[in-house]
């Protein structure tokens, strides 16, 4: 009892704490953009994310933390954010997103991992607005090729190209029988009334923004051109 106690105490400073230390003063929406902005700056100057991949695809999610924690059954929980290509080719306003699911199997141990998800096409995209999808049965989920040149041979016919950091008793996170759902009280805080995605993606520069956005999306566009 008390190892479970310790390793719930561990998951909910994990996924609580923002990855960003200057972001005390940021409301708790643009913490998770800042982080996930964290995320995928590291993830490009360390070359794990091709440049080469992401300017084919047409969403991302970045998600900063999720934990893992299995105890005979494993489950996730994580939080992130989706952009998908505007009119321009650019990157949208991000919409928020949640990230659960469990498994069953002799498991025991925690893990804490940033992954990013990049979507290779239109279709696979509009299943997650629809409302919540499953990876792995409603979606095709593959590890992405890592690294400038690597995608070089690689078979693009994957839906989603998948990227994880992995820290814990794991080798690496199943993200497989996941959910991902639309956060629509995050949206809704950060934008200052309820949208829809897709009123999110249409509105894109109407919005009013906070400058977390401005510099997520201007990250996006520095390495997809």
């Amino acid at each position: 009892m008390r190892a479970i106690i310790l390793l719930s105490v561990l998951i909910l400073c994990a996924f609580i704490l923002p990855i960003n230390t200057n972001a005390q003063n940021l409301s708790h929406e643009e913490s998770r953009l800042e982080d996930a902005l964290a995320i995928f700056e590291e993830s490009m100057l360390e070359e794990r994310v091709p440049a080469s991949l992401l300017k084919q695809a047409e969403a991302i999610i970045i998600m900063p933390t999720i934990v893992r924690l299995a105890l005979g059954i494993g489950g996730n929980v994580g939080r992130g954010v989706l952009l998908v290509r505007d009119a321009q080719n650019g990157w949208s306003a991000p919409v928020f997103l949640t990230l659960g699911g469990g498994s069953a199997g002799l498991q025991a141990g925690i893990n804490v991992s940033n992954v990013i998800l990049l979507f290779m096409s239109k279709e696979s995209v509009s299943n997650v607005l629809n409302g919540h999808v499953t990876l792995g049965a409603d979606l095709g989920l593959t590890a992405g090729p890592v690294g400038a040149g690597s995608e070089i041979g690689t078979d693009f016919h994957s839906e989603i190209y998948a990227y994880s950091r992995s820290k814990g008793l794991y080798a690496g996170l199943a993200l497989a029988g996941s959910v991902i759902k639309i956060d629509h009280d995050a949206n809704a805080n950060l934008y200052g009334r309820y949208l829809r995605p897709a009123d999110i993606f249409i509105a894109g520069s109407n919005l009013t923004v906070s400058p977390s956005v401005f510099r997520l999306k201007q990250m996006l566009n520095h390495y997809s051109f």
